[in-house]
């Protein structure tokens, strides 16, 4: 008897967006890293996000890499969103539709 497994290939930008969420656990983005894994510039891809995290004073690049900033973690929140993939934010907007009652908690 043959075993099947499960598979899933997740896209690409969810891969990303997953790796930078998880790198930012960490406190700190690292774009030769995020390179090295994806043959793509973070720069390129999360421009927009980069900016208002830095502009806002939750991320600050130095020596190459994005730092989370001191005081910043309470917004974690907030800095994670901004690496949301469009379908995340689809998904998370439809969640709003769904009455308080009827939804599942862990």
């Amino acid at each position: 008897m043959t075993t099947r497994r499960f598979r899933y290939r997740m896209p690409e930008r969810e891969r990303m967006a997953k790796y930078l969420l998880l790198s930012l656990s960490f406190g700190m983005i690292n774009p030769q890293r995020f390179e090295l894994a994806f043959d793509r510039c973070l720069e390129s891809y999360y421009s927009e996000a980069l900016r208002m995290a830095c502009s806002r004073g939750w991320l600050k690049k130095i020596s190459g890499e994005y730092l989370l900033c001191d005081g910043s973690f309470r917004n974690m929140h907030l800095i994670r969103s901004l690496f949301y993939t469009r379908d995340a934010v689809d998904w998370l907007a439809s969640l709003k539709e769904i009455p308080a009652t009827d939804r599942r908690t862990c």
